[in-house]
């Protein structure tokens, strides 16, 4: 392959209206002859809206001369303020505009101080403690842009010719593959416009899904959130459900025990109730009868009481015997109630 020469291009005028007097600057304060000191700094602050990975002790520059640092940066608001410190033998004027720039394009950023156009040798200096009110950051895009520009400048036409012709002759050998490539793009690119009406009923059918959605949007956001609260409240409960379903097991175990133990007095006990029960209902009639008895028994008793005394004697000994003395002329000794279950 070929070399191909990169030319450097004279650095851009700007630095010309500042160069006699950055010079001047420079020379004042190694003879300490301007009147300030040669270790003297003065500090500035500016505000950006974004300074990005700018770092305390970044360098500040005027005409790409390192001329001081960055002091500090701390957040004012929504912006950045960025203090500086410069030389100021520097003499930098007050009316600048302070930049975010990038070294190189994956460089570090820096602080570029650079003068209004209608900047003189006797105007203002930057004074002590000022605010600089004028700041830009510069784009990527624009450094990457003008970076591209500076290399690829000063080539001329046939040297341009040289570099495409190199670039061709490393993709010679792969010349099929990148056809197939540039062919399968095709391919795909068919594919995808073949598909243009179900691609489209696809994004209609989300656009009603989100709009059918959209409504409920809250009322699902809430059930989400109670099933959060929900679900901590359930882990945080977690050792006592535990505890309680160990209790509950333990509660089975011990009535199975007892129930195997008495199980047979149970049984007995039950059988008892049982044949009570069937021997109440085998004499059910004894019993209507019984009842029905006793409501006369109660009346004759009421007039068969002579001194605080009840003749039970008709009723349970002589009407208990055959033909023992029934006498229904009278309704102490009478043993039949009347017609009606009226004695």
């Amino acid at each position: 392959m070929t070399g191909v020469a990169i030319l450097g291009r004279p650095r851009a005028s700007r630095l010309g209206r500042w160069a006699a007097g950055l010079a001047i600057a420079v020379a004042c304060g190694l003879l300490s002859s301007c009147g300030v000191g040669a270790g003297q700094q003065v500090t500035a602050s500016a505000a950006f809206s974004d300074v990005s990975d700018l770092a305390v002790g970044a360098p500040v520059q005027m005409a790409d001369i390192n001329i001081g640092s960055v002091k500090s940066i701390t957040l004012d608001g929504n912006q950045a303020r960025v203090e500086i410190s410069v030389s100021s033998s520097a003499r930098v004027p007050a009316n600048v505009t302070a930049e975010v720039r990038r070294t190189t394009v994956l460089g570090e950023r820096f602080i570029e101080l650079v003068p209004d156009p209608g900047t003189t040798d006797h105007s203002p200096l930057l004074a002590d403690g000022a605010t600089i009110a004028h700041t830009r950051v510069v784009p990527e895009l624009e450094q990457l842009v003008k970076g591209g520009a500076q290399v690829f400048g000063p080539i001329s036409a046939n040297q341009l010719a040289v570099l495409v012709q190199a670039g061709g002759q490393g993709f010679g050998g792969e010349g099929a593959q990148l056809h197939q490539l540039l062919a399968s793009f095709s391919d795909i690119t068919a594919g995808y416009a073949g598909q243009t009406d179900t691609i489209r009923a696809l994004v209609s059918s989300l656009d009603q899904l989100g709009s059918a959605t959209g409504p409920d949007a809250q009322a699902g956001a809430e059930a989400v959130s109670n099933l959060a609260r929900t679900t901590t409240i359930l882990a945080q409960q977690s050792d006592r459900f535990n505890q309680l379903l160990a209790s509950l097991n333990n509660l089975s175990l011990q009535g199975r025990s007892l129930l195997e133990s008495y199980l047979p007095q149970m049984n007995d006990q039950l059988t008892g109730l049982a044949d009570a029960t069937n021997a109440v209902a085998a004499r059910q009639q004894d019993l209507a009868l019984l009842v029905t008895y006793l409501q006369g028994h109660n009346r004759a008793a009421a007039q068969a009481t002579f001194d605080r005394f009840v003749q039970v004697l008709d009723d349970l000994v002589i009407c208990g015997l055959p033909n023992g003395g029934d006498d229904p002329t009278s309704q102490a000794g009478a043993c039949t109630p009347p017609p009606g279950g009226t004695p």
